[in-house]
């Protein structure tokens, strides 16, 4: 496995950051603050982005594992927690925590009182190797956090009548897994939530949703470098309207 480059990691070439405007002109994020927020994520994050880049590799060198879970499809799902500034946040699926530690961050940035709710059973290969889901959330970030130890069917229902204001889904990418999940999330979703979803181009089973609920979808796609599982890269967005 080739080394990573932490220095141009989250780079945008021309087709990402167009893909980028294109995502957040659906989202009606205002362009101005839009750049501003990149800056912020490239320069302001540029340490805590290393950090994190390197906790990661030191994970491959325990573990073997060759799938990041960390990709430049964390740059819009950073910005969208940053400009809308929720209160309440759901995510499924944990793993070790890559999507969660950056939407922790958002909010520590928005100097707010918000939660992030992430629901996931331990993956096999966390329990071979004594890691604990979230693994790669820093101490400081975890007032902001709420995990449960739980399968998503088990709790999500509850979860989601109490209200949420953005959803993530990055569990089970399986299309059947992800229609039952999705089709229960739109029903709870009120106008203005905005629903993210990981690997979205995986099958069709968020624009299924999306169409059943007469809603637009848009998507984030970057171009992955080896050593990044090809299939991600991709971040589905919907804003109930």
């Amino acid at each position: 496995m080739q080394a990573i480059n932490i220095d141009n990691f989250f780079n945008l070439n021309y087709a990402e950051y167009n893909s980028l405007m294109q995502f957040a002109y659906y989202l009606n994020i205002d362009k101005n603050k839009l750049i501003k927020l990149l800056d912020e994520f490239d320069y302001k994050l540029e340490d805590f982005n290393k950090k994190i880049l390197k906790e990661r590799w030191k994970l491959y060198y325990k573990t073997g594992i060759k799938d990041f879970g960390l990709g430049k499809e964390l740059i819009p799902l950073y910005i969208a927690i940053r400009y809308f500034k929720p209160s309440r946040v759901i995510e499924t699926g944990v793993g070790y925590g890559s999507s969660s530690i950056y939407i922790l961050k958002a909010l520590s940035e928005n100097n707010k009182n918000a939660k992030l709710k992430s629901i996931g059973k331990p993956y096999l290969f966390e329990q071979n190797y004594n890691l604990s889901p979230g693994y790669l959330i820093t101490p400081d970030l975890k007032n902001y956090w709420i995990y449960y130890d739980k399968w998503t069917w088990e709790i999500l229902e509850d979860c989601l009548k109490f209200g949420f204001d953005i959803f993530l889904h990055d569990s089970d990418h399986c299309a059947e897994y992800m229609y039952w999940e999705l089709d229960l999330v739109f029903k709870y979703a009120k106008k203005n939530t905005i629903i993210l979803v990981h690997d979205a181009l995986n099958n069709n089973a968020f624009e299924l949703i999306a169409n059943k609920y007469n809603q637009e979808v848009v998507y984030f796609q970057c171009i992955n470098e080896p050593p990044i599982n090809a299939v991600q890269g991709v971040l589905g967005a919907c804003k109930i309207c």
